[in-house]
């Protein structure tokens, strides 16, 4: 990727051998194409339907929205610069 992205969620495991990435294109119109993507039949119906909504994953809701799952393995080959800044939240 050429641009900022906002990494929403680091997903634990759960039933799945792959540490996840949950990811947000600010721009909302495209998303990972590679495996875990939105339409990677062969991976979210071997995630359970509870994993799946602590994920955040809506079966109903995958199209290009700008966010995607990414295994770490692939954030780390494909995402060069990694900035980090904490939110506070005082409210």
């Amino acid at each position: 990727p050429t641009h900022r992205t906002s990494i929403l969620n680091q997903l634990g495991a759960y039933n799945s051998p792959y540490r996840i990435l949950k990811i947000r294109n600010p721009w909302g119109n495209t998303g990972w194409t590679g495996p875990l993507n939105n339409q990677d039949t062969a991976f979210w119906s071997k995630v359970h339907p509870e994993d799946q909504l602590k994920m955040g994953y809506n079966v109903d809701n995958v199209g290009d929205n700008g966010v995607f799952f990414i295994q770490w393995e692939d954030f780390v080959k494909y995402f060069v610069i990694v900035d980090i800044c904490k939110i506070n939240d005082n409210s």
